[in-house]
């Protein structure tokens, strides 16, 4: 965390420098038009369309996404997880002082999925109750966000002239707390009581993930 905070304020501070070194050469006129980027971070690697209308305001649509799985396995359990994180939509980019500073606001399709598979080994502990592996199956697992979900944030970076520009994105997708759930293979008595306690569990365990954290450094050119 401290790493990715600490490379958050270098770009901060490249970008700043960018910005200020333009200022000077920077009219009204200049501001608006049209410009495409790519960018890279949190929510993965994504495009960018930027329209400025002014020196004040501009439009952004933008989509980023990361996809991966992984595998695992324990002394009682073998597991695989599949990460899906993006997010796509519309934002407004506000320049309050007129200059390269932004404050964002938008509406995000959230792309955020968690999902696993696991086939235990040895005798599991599910809720109040322990279970051999045939009794138990295999246990499914999904970790679920709202679909549609309000974006804030702020950075540095706009399109004054033609060719490439920097800039700099922090903010947050208001997700709300996900939803879990577990399932299985398995029709034993008593095993779907336990899962449910279980969920519950889980769930208060993730109560207070409701946002999900946007740092990405990106790179525009206008046309």
């Amino acid at each position: 965390m401290k790493k990715t905070f600490t490379m958050a304020a270098i770009a901060a501070l490249l970008c700043s420098h960018f910005s200020f070194a333009q200022d000077d050469n920077t009219d009204i006129d200049e501001t608006s038009g049209f410009a495409l980027g790519v960018k890279a971070g949190t929510t993965g690697i994504g495009i960018e369309g930027i329209y400025s209308i002014n020196e004040y305001f501009a439009l952004r649509g933008h989509y980023s996404k990361y996809s991966d799985s992984f595998e695992e396995s324990s002394d009682d359990i073998d597991f695989n997880l599949d990460a899906d994180i993006g997010m796509a939509g519309i934002l407004v980019d506000v320049h309050p002082f007129g200059g390269f500073f932004r404050l964002s606001v938008g509406l995000m399709s959230n792309g955020n999925e968690f999902s696993g598979l696991a086939i235990p080994t040895d005798t599991f502990e599910i809720g109040d109750g322990e279970y051999t592996p045939d009794e138990i199956g295999e246990l499914s697992a999904s970790l679920k966000f709202k679909s549609t979900v309000p974006y804030v944030g702020f950075g540095w970076g706009r399109t004054t002239k033609e060719g490439l520009g920097l800039n700099l994105e922090i903010g947050a997708m208001l997700q709300d707390t996900p939803q879990i759930s577990l399932s299985t293979t398995s029709s034993v008595p008593g095993l779907q009581e336990d899962l449910i306690a279980e969920e519950e569990e889980f769930q208060e365990s993730v109560k207070d993930f409701k946002f999900w954290p946007v740092v990405a450094l990106g790179i525009t050119y206008r046309f």
